[in-house]
């Protein structure tokens, strides 16, 4: 995805994590696919590496996501 556009590309510009324990409340570009799979949290850290951000980890789930949990997904991604 391009730099600014949606959830994923908005991470990747500004380097900043995104949680989202309440996918409901806001727009994905497949609703139909997040609700059939019945997905309820989504969370997405940037890739950083020598202060460059490289890509995004993303994750859907069927749970919520802990604020430990997504402490991990920075960690993963640093």
């Amino acid at each position: 995805l391009p730099l600014s556009v949606r959830k994923v590309g908005t991470i990747a510009a500004t380097g900043t994590g995104l949680l989202i324990n309440d996918v409901a409340l806001h727009h994905f570009a497949d609703p139909d696919w997040v609700t059939r799979e019945q997905i309820v949290a989504f969370a997405g850290q940037p890739l950083v590496c020598h202060g460059e951000v490289l890509g995004v980890v993303t994750i859907f789930r069927r749970a919520p996501i802990s604020l430990d949990e997504f402490r991990w997904l920075r960690a993963l991604a640093d």
